[in-house]
């Protein structure tokens, strides 16, 4: 007999959020860019659209990494003007995001907090 685990993910994402300073989106994203679960506390950003270009991004570089032969994407972090993009993959299927504002200072915690829920979620997504 197979164990449910049971997550609550929008929780976890919110508790993220709150912990690391300066992280405004916290996201578990299937890779064909719709969101299972998200937190926000910048009500007027769509985050569908961030979502759904990050998953853009990982196709393209799973498609590189493949070609260059380097083993598969664990995570990747993208910095703009505005905002710092952090994403773990989780699976084949799914990735965390977590989006912090530009002068962020807590990109190290934020990389961190991206692999442990990784870690966590991935036991209930399998």
């Amino acid at each position: 007999m197979v164990e449910e685990i049971s997550v609550d993910y929008s929780a976890k994402l919110k508790e993220t959020v709150e912990k690391v300073p300066g992280t405004i989106i916290g996201s578990l994203v299937s890779m064909d860019g719709i969101a299972v679960a998200t937190y926000t506390e910048e009500k007027e950003i769509d985050t569908s659209i961030i979502e759904a270009e990050l998953a853009s991004i990982f196709g393209i570089l799973k498609k590189s990494v493949e070609d260059m032969k380097a083993g598969k994407i664990n995570n990747f972090v993208l910095t703009t003007e505005k905002y710092i993009f952090v994403t773990r993959a989780i699976s084949e299927e799914f990735y965390v995001a977590l989006v912090l504002k530009s002068d962020a200072y807590s990109l190290g915690l934020a990389r961190l907090e991206a692999k442990r829920l990784a870690n966590e979620f991935k036991k209930s997504l399998v």
